[in-house]
């Protein structure tokens, strides 16, 4: 089986894609922006204080090697909403993640964060926090994926939303079909862009570039004589047969792609909507219990420091009350010290001897009163 010229140039150049513009994917109830308004009012049960006031408290906790706990971070990250607190909840997540209480870093605080940089378009400080998992570990969910997909794709920016849709991969984000459907159409969106627009991550590109360097090899050295035989070639030729053999459609691939989204996006989306609803309930009622734990903990803390302090005083005044009763006892403790020291010479060694015939002198002193007292 030969390798046929138009089979060859469908390899090379890939498929047709669209050059046509997406229209707004997801619907204005889809974005939530009322109930996660209300967290406003869960967090003010807290009584935090106002925005700007917690964020500073927060701070102020790291200030000389101290720490600040998960939910507080959470609790300032929540109550943001103006776009000159942004790098302050970025250093704020930075620092936690640099502490041992780095594993307690709250969901909600990975989705208000997002949210943040999706109401400020802060498209910098977004891909500083995502590019880099080490010094951030903060990652997006599938509601707010949805929604960053959402906006780049209705911003024209298609390897802001192709770098979106390699997250959700990498972090094996599969379980919602029409998420995935939306992270198809990013990637297929980006892949339709002149070559010179394709900007991506530097290591997804160098892949891209050596897969097709590998590609485009293996056409190449594919022999002339006796490939009918070659196991390689025989598997390959199969997989071209495969690729003759699908009918090829006019219609461009992300049009297809975006009409399946249509198909499936009332469902999709009610079932993100459902989810994440019930999220906000569940994050809300956990932010109480960790406050209230965290208020329990210092509360216990101190009432041990005042336990220790109790003690110590009670310790004092039993010394004081008994010191009359036991004035005998250190009396005669003093005497028999005294005693010691005189019997033994402690306090008057002569210089004159070695230290080892001054502790053989002083091993026979004491040895001597024992062996008086040993039954022969």
């Amino acid at each position: 089986m030969s390798l046929t010229l138009k089979t060859y140039q469908r390899l090379k150049n890939g498929r047709n894609f669209s050059t046509s513009l997406i229209r707004r994917i997801l619907s204005q109830e889809f974005l939530l922006n009322n109930e996660w308004q209300n967290r406003h009012a869960a967090l003010k049960e807290l009584n935090l204080g106002g925005d700007y006031e917690w964020i500073a408290a927060v701070q102020k906790k790291f200030v000389g090697g101290g720490k600040a706990s998960a939910v507080d971070v959470d609790a300032a990250t929540c109550l943001s909403e103006e776009s000159d607190q942004l790098n302050d909840i970025v250093e704020l997540v930075y620092k936690l993640r640099h502490t041992e209480n780095a594993a307690d870093l709250l969901p909600s605080t990975e989705y208000g964060l997002y949210r943040l940089f999706l109401k400020h378009n802060a498209h910098e400080e977004l891909f500083k926090v995502l590019n880099d998992p080490i010094n951030y570990g903060v990652f997006p969910n599938y509601h707010i994926s949805a929604l960053l997909l959402s906006h780049y794709i209705k911003a024209k920016n298609y390897p802001a939303a192709a770098k979106i849709a390699s997250i959700l991969v990498q972090q094996e984000m599969f379980d919602n079909k029409f998420l995935n459907f939306m992270a198809f159409y990013s990637l297929v969106k980006f892949c339709e862009l002149p070559a010179e627009e394709r900007i991506f991550d530097d290591i997804i590109q160098k892949l891209i570039n050596v897969v097709k360097v590998d590609l485009e090899g293996l056409i190449s050295k594919l022999p002339e004589e006796g490939r009918e035989e070659n196991e390689q070639f025989k598997q390959f030729s199969a997989c071209i047969a495969k690729l003759e053999a699908s009918p090829v459609s006019e219609k461009p691939i992300s049009d297809v792609i975006l009409s399946k989204i249509e198909e499936i996006q009332a469902e999709g989306e009610k079932q993100l909507m459902e989810e994440q609803n019930s999220l906000f309930k569940n994050w809300s009622q956990q932010r109480k219990d960790f406050v209230r734990l965290q208020a329990e903990r210092v509360n216990l803390k101190l009432k041990i420091e005042e336990i220790k302090a109790e003690i110590l005083k009670k310790h004092e005044d039993k010394e004081k009350l008994f010191y009359f009763e036991n004035r005998v006892q250190w009396e005669d403790q003093a005497a028999e010290k005294d005693k010691l020291f005189e019997e033994f010479n402690l306090d008057k060694k002569d210089e004159s001897i070695t230290e080892s015939e001054y502790a053989k002198t002083m091993f026979e002193k004491a040895f001597k009163p024992i062996q008086q007292v040993t039954p022969s």
